[in-house]
């Protein structure tokens, strides 16, 4: 009965190894994966379309939030398009006080303006870039749910056609999933130093008291912030709370990977050996 224990016991350790590092090998592959996607993205700012919006919270509007402004730009920041119900009371000369009393105008307006941009690009070659907009409630769905909502009709499918890559899971599979703490982009900014967007209680406070222009201003900063925190990441130089462990395991091929990626490492590396061959070559050699 004990051999039979030990040998199911030793048959445990083996699978819980053997799973271990079939976990490692997807971790690294992902890893090479996204380094090769970034690496598209640094040479191709054009190819890739970094979209991000605003809206009021998930309680308003049948369960359907309300869009306030929707911005996109290449990779790099360049030629952003911006979409947004302040924008449109500019054009009609509706004043900021007025905004909410024809909100619903204002919003159908911008998203017509929006779908016929979306319908000018290539679905065939342009990709779009997002931080978690990934269901009904906020998310390329939201948008065409929105759409659906002012007109009564679903023709917001444009989104459909085109190649979508969520970042914010991309920079979990390069360093961890504990790379950073929660909510993500906060701790991003704040452990990159980069300055300091309003916090969503103050928008929802702006938004309140009706002051769109304001409230755009916030969401403008935000768009910045999240800009300079993937290009940081594109040039390797985005600070996160990951160690060594976390991002490349503790394994021969993840020692392999994590001198091969830094250059200390691998100096460090070739130091070790250096020495190692100088005591070999004494003991052995001399």
């Amino acid at each position: 009965m004990d051999k039979n224990f030990q040998n199911n016991k030793e048959c445990v350790m083996l699978k819980e190894k053997s799973q271990e590092r079939a976990d490692m090998n997807i971790r690294l592959r992902q890893r090479e994966e996204v380094k090769t996607l970034f690496s598209d993205i640094r040479h191709n700012p054009k190819k890739y379309l970094f979209i991000h919006y605003s809206s009021e919270s998930f309680e308003n509007n049948q369960g359907v939030p309300r869009i306030l402004t929707v911005k996109i730009s290449n990779s790099e920041g360049n030629d952003i398009k911006t979409f947004s119900v302040l924008h449109e009371a500019i054009i009609r000369k509706i004043g900021e006080d007025k905004i909410a009393e024809n909100i619903d105008e204002l919003e159908k307006a911008m998203l017509d303006k929006l779908l016929m941009y979306v319908i000018s690009l290539n679905p065939q070659y342009q990709i779009f870039l997002h931080w978690n907009m990934k269901d009904s409630s906020y998310g390329f769905e939201a948008i065409a749910l929105r759409y659906e909502v002012l007109n009564g009709k679903a023709d917001f499918n444009v989104f459909d056609k085109f190649a979508k890559i969520n970042l914010s899971d991309e920079l979990q599979k390069l360093y961890g999933e504990k790379y950073i703490g929660k909510p993500r982009i906060q701790c991003l900014i704040g452990k990159n130093k980069l300055e300091k967007p309003a916090m969503q209680k103050k928008d929802e406070k702006l938004l309140s008291e009706g002051k769109y222009a304001k409230l755009q201003n916030s969401f403008n900063a935000r768009y910045e912030s999240l800009l300079k925190i993937i290009n940081l990441a594109l040039d390797g130089r985005l600070k996160t709370n990951h160690n060594i462990i976390d991002r490349y395991g503790f394994n021969p091929a993840g020692i392999f990977e994590a001198i091969k990626d830094d250059w200390k490492l691998a100096f460090v590396a070739a130091l070790c050996w250096l020495f190692i061959a100088i005591i070999v070559e004494k003991l052995f050699f001399s």
